[in-house]
């Protein structure tokens, strides 16, 4: 039981980090063209890297902030999972803005709040098997 809980975990977390990407680099492109710049977004190339070309005429900082924008956004859909998906979303959505934010915060940081809430989201995941193992047993 524990087993397939996990996987199941572990799927939703891929599922997680591959939606999160896309919709990362889409909040780039987006306020890239608001901004009057031209965008092309790439989501994993041959070397599974992801980024968004960006051309301007002048570069506004608000452009890297589009994509922890648009996935912090899109992580509240994950609350409908549970807390345990929404706060795993939330640390990936860090862990993929970690280059744009650098600009802004002290990367050590960003890599520090982003741990502690994928442990939060750890937590809260076993503590809803061991409630489910409890139920179970009465």
């Amino acid at each position: 039981m524990v087993i397939k809980e996990i996987i199941n975990f572990l799927v939703v977390a891929i599922i997680i980090l591959v939606s999160l990407t896309y919709v990362h680099e889409l909040g780039h492109a987006y306020l890239a063209k608001i901004f009057g710049c031209s965008a092309k977004s790439v989501i994993f190339d041959d070397y599974f890297v992801s980024y968004t070309a960006v051309s301007c005429k002048s570069y506004n900082d608000l452009i890297a902030l589009g994509g922890i924008i648009f996935s912090v956004i899109f992580s509240f859909l994950y609350l409908v999972l549970g807390k345990e998906y929404f706060f795993l979303s939330l640390s990936i959505s860090l862990l993929l803005a970690l280059d744009d934010l650098s600009i802004f915060i002290n990367p050590f940081i960003i890599i520090l709040f982003a741990a502690i809430n994928s442990f939060y989201s750890y937590f809260l995941f076993f503590d809803k098997i061991k409630q489910e193992k409890r139920e179970i047993s009465l």
